[in-house]
């Protein structure tokens, strides 16, 4: 089939017919209020053209004719300018078919607020700490970073701020940076690209993200919840740095480390290279010093070792001297014992001699002492019968004269024996003592016989 025959099968239109389609279906596309950038503002007469960002791939004209442009100038307190972050009302979009151009038509815009930034920001502190990112521990930070991440703007002034300050104060720390820009709609997905680049990088121990300040709008991009969680969760520690605002970002409350001002964050990032100096000289001081006590204590060792060594030989021959005396000793004893023995066995044949003999006269001896003691038990009981005869006659010669015995009695008074009647008291307790026993008595009156 030819060319012309397969084009006369094709059912064509007009390109205006296409156009009309396409403006009719944007008729049907509801207005609003949408938040944006606004990256250039075109002023011409009355109108105002402005392109307007809502992120990385989103890029669109908007248009504000005469009134509307008035009245968005009057609602922000001032003309459109590139870089504001805006509320802009669009009443419909708008296809140019001379040119081939979508555009939006606005009839307002306003600023975006800071308390509707700051209650968002309160919304993604609350959503960070549901999932443990905010409040939790912070992991220390490197003493001796390799290398030092830098995420700021470029050129900008806290990226010579944070390079002037880590090279005063620890200049042996290299330094990676990542360019990326810190404001508007694009900064989030930026600053996010820019901190997973340097996680890649080798030898980056710590990340600093850093920017000069500026009014909470300025700052939003800092307040990107997704870009607060890959800070977070960052294997390498990511250290904030947005300064000269009190109004601190959400990245200040997952961060692993802050700083008030760029500057300021070489503080909290590297060490002094004054105070490490400092320090060195007291460590070289302090080897020193341990180096000198080594020194003499290894003199001492040395000379404890040659006194040991000639201790040790002096040992030696003691030890060699008292073996030789053991083994003299040992003879000694051998022949000693030997002796011993031989006369222990003549003295063992002379005791049991003398033992015999000893056996044999004790025999004689203990009967001739039985004999004795026989003879001597005889007498004495021959002068025993005598003597017991010779008692009894004079018992009974004492008793003969015994008052008792003739009927008399003793009285006693205790001890004394009372010989006459006058020497009795009434009153008194006596004795009397008769031949067969005693009574005790008491004194009631004392007669005493008359003398004629």
């Amino acid at each position: 089939m030819t060319t012309e025959a397969t084009l006369a099968t094709v059912e064509a239109r007009p390109l205006a017919e296409l156009v009309g389609d396409i403006k009719r279906a944007l008729a049907g596309v509801p207005g609003g209020w949408v938040e944006a950038e606004v990256l250039q503002a075109t002023r011409k007469g009355p109108h105002c053209y402005v392109s307007l960002s809502g992120g990385e791939d989103v890029r669109v004209d908007a248009k504000f004719f005469g009134h509307a442009r008035a009245r968005a100038e009057e609602s922000l307190g001032g003309p459109i300018e590139a870089g504001q972050r805006l509320l802009v009302r669009v009443d419909r979009p708008d296809f140019y078919a001379p040119y081939g151009r979508l555009s939006l038509l606005c009839s307002d815009a306003r600023h975006v607020g800071e308390g509707e930034l700051l209650r968002r920001r309160r919304v993604t502190v609350e959503r960070l700490e549901r999932e443990g990112l905010v409040g939790r521990p912070r992991r220390p930070l490197p003493r001796f970073p390799r290398k030092v991440g830098l995420v700021c703007g470029d050129p900008s002034d806290a990226f010579h701020d944070v390079v002037g300050s880590l090279a005063d104060r620890f200049p042996a720390a290299g330094i990676v940076f990542c360019p990326s820009p810190v404001q508007g709609l694009d900064a989030p997905g930026a600053l996010i690209r820019a901190i997973l680049t340097l996680n890649g990088h080798p030898g980056v121990d710590v990340i600093i993200v850093a920017r000069g300040g500026g009014s909470v709008a300025d700052l939003a991009a800092f307040d990107d919840e997704e870009l607060c969680r890959i800070a977070a969760r960052s294997p390498v520690p990511v250290v904030a740095a947005v300064g000269h605002t009190a109004n601190r970002p959400v990245i200040y409350q997952v961060a692993e480390a802050t700083a008030s001002v760029p500057r300021e964050v070489a503080t909290v990032v590297v060490p002094a290279r004054d105070e490490l100096a400092a320090r060195l000289d007291r460590a070289a001081s302090e080897r020193a010093r341990h180096g000198r006590v080594v020194r003499e204590s290894e003199e001492r060792v040395i000379a404890a070792a040659r006194r040991l060594a000639a201790q040790s030989a002096c040992l030696d021959v003691h030890v060699h001297s008292l073996a030789a005396a053991g083994r003299r000793l040992d003879d000694l004893v051998r022949e000693s014992h030997d002796r011993r023995l031989q006369r222990l066995d003549v003295v063992r044949a002379r005791v049991d001699a003398v033992s015999q003999r000893t056996a044999r006269d004790a025999g004689a001896v203990l009967r001739e002492l039985d004999a004795i003691a026989g003879r001597r038990r005889r007498a004495a009981a021959g002068r025993l019968a005598s003597a017991a005869e010779r008692t009894a006659t004079i018992l009974a010669g004492i008793r003969a004269h015994d008052p008792a015995a003739r009927g008399y009695a003793v009285v006693r008074v205790g001890t004394r024996v009372m010989r006459r009647v006058a020497d009795l008291r009434p009153g008194q307790r006596a004795t009397i003592e008769f031949c067969d026993g005693r009574a005790e008595a008491a004194i009631e009156s004392v007669h005493q016989a008359r003398e004629e």
